[in-house]
Formats: C-alpha cells, structure tokens, sequence
C-alpha cells in the first residue's frame, strides 16, 4: 500500500498556438503521478472525484504498473500543521479516528478498510489504559456519592448503537465518548429502555394498574405533554391527574415532575475492544420494491449486499449505576428502577438491532438476587397473563457437521454463529411455507408483519448465546501446501489427515478427495498470490448454540389498503409459531454458513422431534396464519421461488457409519462421480450452476 497526498502545483504546457503557459494540475505528492480526468475514468482511482480534488488530501492506493492504480481510498484533506502533529504523533483517539481522519465513500469495501484502521486505533489503547481505570474509579466515587446502586451486566452478543450519527460513513457509526473515545452507554437511552419495560412488560402484569402507573410517573417524572393528556382522558389507560394533596381533588395539579432517580451512562469495566460487523441484504429488489410491486421475488439469483458497521465485541461487562435524586427518595423506587433497567437489557436489548440479537445482556452475579427473582417473575407473568403480550419459545441448536461460519473478516474470532445468520436464514425458510400459496406483494407485506422492515421493528427478537463448552474453531483441515514439477506452491490434499480419518484415497489423479470437493474454496490460493492461502476456519459437531425467539404482537397491513384504516392484530402467539415453525424447517432441511447445501453445517435442535407429521402441522400454522391476516390465497402452479409446496420427495439413506467426515467423503465422492460421467450434460444443473456444461 503507497500512501500519497495530492498537491496542486503548477506546470508549464503548450497551449494551442505553441505557447508555454502556467496551468495548475493534481500531482500525488513526491511523485510524477498526475491525475487526471481520464486518468480518474480508467486508472483505477474510482474512489476519487476529479471536481473535488484538494490539496493535502490523503490518498492511499496499491501500485498497478507506471500508470494504473487499485483499490484507492481517500480521506479528509487535513491542514498543514495538523498534518505535522499526525506525522508525528499519530491519532490515538477512536472518535476523532471515526469522525475527522476517515475517508469518503459509497463503496462498502472502502467503508470495511476505513472501519478496520478505527477498530485499529481503538485496539492500541486497550493495553496502556491504567489512565482509564483510574478515570473510572473515579467516576465511580462520584456516583457512588448519590446512594449509587450500580448493576452489573455482560452482553452476550454484539452491541452497537447511535448507528444513524452524524459521520462521514452512513449508519456505521457508534456510540464513543467525546472526550475519552470509549464506547459506552448513554443515561438517556438506558432511562427510555427502563421505560419502556416497565410500560409494556411490567404494567400489565400488575393488579393495581393505577397504582402501578403512579410509580412509574414517580421513577421516570411526567410532564404535561399531549401524549399525557390523552393517557388522562382514555378511561382504559390507568393515567391520573396527579395534586399536590391526593386526598384533596381541589388542590393545585402537579402538571410536570422530574424523576426520582438518576440514570448515569453505562460505563464499561475495562477498556472495551470493538469490531467490524456486517449484515447482508441478499434482496435487495425485493425489499425495495413498491408495496404493489409483483415483479420482483426474493430468488437467490440477487447479489447480496453487504453492510459494514462497529459494534462492541461480545463479553464486555459494563456497569449501570443508579442514584436517588433526593435522600428522602423511598428505597423501592430505587429498587422498582434497578428491576425495570435489568429486565430491559436482558429481555429486551441495548442500542440498535435488537431483533436480531444485538444489545442482549445477562446480569453479573453480583445482582442482588430479589431484583433477578422480581425480573423473573415479571417475564412469566408477561406470557401468561391475560394480556399475554409476550411469548417466548427457547431450545438449544447441536452442530451435526462442520460448519464454516464467519463475520466480515472469515478468520477464527468471528467463526461463530451470528444472530443475524439465524435471523436472515430463519427468514428464508418462513418464505418457503408462504411462497406458493400468496403472489410477490402479499408475501412481502406478511414478512413484515413478522419479521419487520427499515421502517418498523419485527415483533420477532432473537438471541443466541454460544454454550461454553463448544469446540473452538479451526482452520480448514484436508490440505496442505506442495510444490509442483515447477516449483510452484500448490494445494494438495493432507494424506496425514486422510490416513487419521481413514478416509479413502482417489483412485487417480483425476479424481479429487470427496470432502475436498465438496469444501471447495474454503481453502484455496488467491490468484496471482502463490504461496499466500486463503484460509477459513470451520466449527467442529458438537458445538451448541442456546436460542431465545421472544415475540410480541404484530400488525399486518394489506398492501394496496387504506394507510389510516387500522391494520389487523396479531397475537403474540401466532407470531411466535412462525418463527418456531421457520427454525424446524432450518434445523431438519437446511444448514448454516458455507457450503451448507453440500452437507456442511447441519444442524439438530435438541428435543425437537424428527417427525414428518411436524412439517405439516406447521404448514397448518401458515395457512391459519395467512387466514389470520385475511391474505388472499394464489392459484399459481409453482412458486417463482423456493417453496415447500415444490419439493422434491426426501430421501433418506441409513448408513452404518460413524464418522461424519467419512459421511461427506463418500457423499462428495457420489457427486463428483455423478457430474464425470455427464460431462457437458445439462442434467448437471441439479447439483447447482455456475458449472461447466
């Protein structure tokens, strides 16, 4: 990577009539590189805009010859005597690092390079930070002042949030502290979580409805807003006029009121470490389609689209402290705030994402343990009272077969099973109940209502949490480098391994080892790299992943209706048997990561019975689902996608063996042998295109 800064400097050329004339042209500096128009067109700096070309503006780029460039990233066009403090200090701040000293660009792959040097900067701090841990001690002194009563809880997923601030990248920005540059929570936020636990968790739970409603105005405050003044005015809602004398009605009404306790930021314990994650829109026509649009199905013929964004890595424990306004505050307010905060970070989630497993927490055994049985009384009451506006369904997910899982960097840290995975897979199969049975805008319009779109939640969250026990991740096993006839690094398949797993050697050179075929490019050299590997990591069997699918009420608007008549509502329940219904469907028919169609990442969810008769109960579940809803149900013959209806019949061979790579062995030898023998024959598209044919 060379990196230059263009300079504008003046040359002398010849004009039409022969003449020497002064002109001003960008150069990168120290070289004789110009860049110009054309060269922008067709020299490879695509990341550069000719018209917008300053001087001091940070460029880097990858030599491609004398005159062509790749991969071209630019940044801000930084003064002189700030460029000479990062020349020699450098940025160690990872809010100036994402805000002022990153480049411009609509390109994710540029976005994922200028992520990684920010997740860079926020790394180096990580191991001289006894600054930060004497900061925090004494910001923990100074709440502690107000009779703090801090949790203690440690996010068992990503957490990202303020993804939408005002940054040079679009919604891949994150919550960082402006002066010190660590992540962190803000008070602000944690107080509207608490709230908006207590309101739609906690309330209908409870037997004193006004009662209740007053302590909440009591933690929280109130203020004389029109949402309040309807509250008062609906004979439903359990709101009062609140006065100075509650047992007089003449007495002045209190029309606003802080609250009584104080929620501080949520500082992390240590220095938190952050991460480039991704998420991938593998529809993109689909769902940016009109409501009444039939043209466009979600087929798998679309290029996904993926996203870049930081979030904090997994296992950071922050602290959440909580304080009186006032002495004379009484102590189960205090305690009401500290139920209302845990159950919101536990059941409902932090920042942004959360349906889809981003800012779930687990509380510190530290928590007292009144406030974990208060919480959890609360969230079975919340399934099972008669308002039942929560049902939760969890199960634990086994590993079959090795699954080659990743994040945006496919290395060993992030080989895991990501919640978002699961939610876009688990999306795929709920459109296989529905596809066959509702034309395009129908089936877009009830995904919706249950797994949300950009401009409404889904009432369907996900968490996944990765038993502790699992085996960790390792690289790809089978190959191993040699040198050909020319000296050449090349990948050859590892006899070492074969001969430990007993596996059977090909026959000739023609043919490749089974499991090698079917894991190809998991392991493979870059072109034009020789001797450098691309090397991805796989999980073993037997690893486990512990799954929550907590759903909530739903609404379903038909498309093409009147946007102010009011949609349908869907129970909880209902919700919940759809995703229940997609997960049995993924655990039994699919797999997860790559290579899941060639028999990698198989999944069992343990408990869950393998009974055919299952599947259609579930298709009953759809079909109430869609009458629920009052779809209108499609004649068409086959769906323009994969649909359940259109499946081939399952066949299943019992085998005796034992060993699950001697299982894909034979299997990928079965496939190679079967597209040998019809070379160039168009039934070779079963196995998946592109192929040579």
């Amino acid at each position: 990577m060379a990196i230059g800064v263009v300079e504008i400097r003046e040359v002398e050329e010849r004009d039409n009539r022969g003449r020497n004339q002064r002109v001003k042209k960008p150069f990168v500096q120290g070289t004789n590189r110009e860049i110009t128009p054309n060269s922008v067109r067709t020299g490879g700096w695509g990341a550069l805009a000719f018209d917008d070309l300053a001087t001091g503006l940070d460029i880097e780029y990858e030599e491609r010859g004398q005159s062509a460039v790749a991969d071209v990233r630019r940044y801000a066009a930084v003064p002189v005597g700030v460029r000479r403090i990062l020349d020699s200090h450098g940025c160690d701040h990872t809010g100036l690092a994402l805000d002022k000293f990153i480049y411009r660009s609509a390109d994710q792959s540029f976005v994922k390079h200028a992520l990684l040097k920010v997740v860079g900067v926020n790394h180096e701090r990580a191991p001289n930070t006894q600054w930060f841990l004497d900061l925090r001690n004494r910001w923990m002194a100074t709440t502690n002042q107000r009779e703090n009563s801090a949790l203690r809880c440690t996010t068992i997923g990503p957490l990202t949030l303020h993804l939408a601030r005002a940054s040079a990248m679009e919604n891949a920005g994150i919550c960082l502290h402006p002066i010190y540059g660590f992540a962190y929570l803000p008070g602000s936020g944690l107080k509207g979580m608490a709230r908006a636990y207590a309101e739609t968790v906690w309330l209908p739970t409870q037997p004193d409805q006004k009662q209740a409603w007053r302590q909440i105005e009591d933690v929280f405050g109130w203020a004389s807003n029109p949402d309040r003044l309807k509250q008062m005015k609906d004979p439903n809602h359990p709101a009062q006029v609140r006065r100075q004398h509650d047992d007089d009605p003449c007495s002045p009404e209190i029309k606003a009121s802080s609250g009584n306790i104080v929620f501080h930021d949520a500082w992390p314990e240590c220095w938190p470490q952050l991460i480039v994650d991704i998420v991938n829109n593998h529809h993109r026509e689909y769902y940016r389609a009109r409501p009444d649009d039939n043209d466009h199905p979600p087929g798998d013929w679309e290029n996904p689209e993926p996203v870049y964004f930081l979030a904090v890595k997994p296992g950071t424990t922050f602290n959440f402290p909580l304080a009186k306004r006032r002495s004379d505050v009484a102590n189960e307010l205090l305690d009401l705030a500290r139920q209302w905060l845990l159950g919101a970070l536990c059941h409902l989630g932090a920042g942004a994402k959360t349906a889809s497993g981003y800012g779930a927490f687990e509380p510190a055994a530290e928590v007292p343990p009144t406030v974990q049985s208060a919480l959890k009384a609360t969230w079975q009451a919340a399934q099972s009272g008669p308002s039942l506006k929560r049902a939760v369904f969890e199960t634990t997910l086994e590993l079959v077969t090795p699954a080659f899982l990743a994040g945006p960097n496919q290395q060993a840290d992030d080989c895991d099973l990501r919640p978002a995975t699961l939610r876009g897979l688990l999306r795929w199969w709920w459109r296989t109940l529905h596809a066959a049975c509702v034309d395009v805008k129908t089936l877009r319009a009830l995904e919706v209502a249950v797994w949300g779109d950009t401009e409404s939640g889904g009432p369907v969250r996900i968490t996944v949490q990765r038993d502790h026990q699992s085996p960790l991740p390792i690289p790809v096993l089978g190959k191993c480098v040699k040198k050909d006839k020319k000296n050449r690094d090349v990948l050859r398949p590892d006899q070492d391994f074969m001969d430990r797993m007993k596996l059977e050697r090909p026959p000739n050179s023609q043919t490749t080892p089974g499991f090698l075929y079917l894991s190809y490019g998991m392991d493979e050299m870059p072109a034009g790299k020789p001797g450098e590997r691309k090397q991805r990591f796989m999980i073993p069997p037997g690893a486990k992943w512990h799954i929550q699918l907590a759903a909530r009420d739903g609404y379903y608007r038909a498309p093409g209706s009147n946007p102010k008549a009011a949609p349908v509502r869907l129970p909880a329940p209902l919700i919940l048997r759809q995703a229940q219904a997609a997960l049995w469907l993924l655990s039994h028919y699919g797999g997860v990561g790559s290579k899941g169609r060639n028999g990698f990442g198989s999944l069992a969810q343990i408990g869950e019975s393998d009974d055919e008769h299952k599947r259609a109960e579930f298709e009953r579940v759809a079909a109430d689902f869609r009458q629920k809803c009052g779809a209108k149900e499609s004649q068409q013959a086959h769906a323009e996608i994969a649909s359940l209806k259109d499946v081939l019949p399952i066949l299943s061979i019992p085998t005796p063996w034992k060993s699950y790579w001697f299982v894909l062995d034979q299997l990928g030898y079965s496939i190679q042998a079967f597209a040998q023998k019809h070379k160039r024959n168009w039934i070779k598209e079963a196995l998946g295109l592109p192929r040579k044919i």
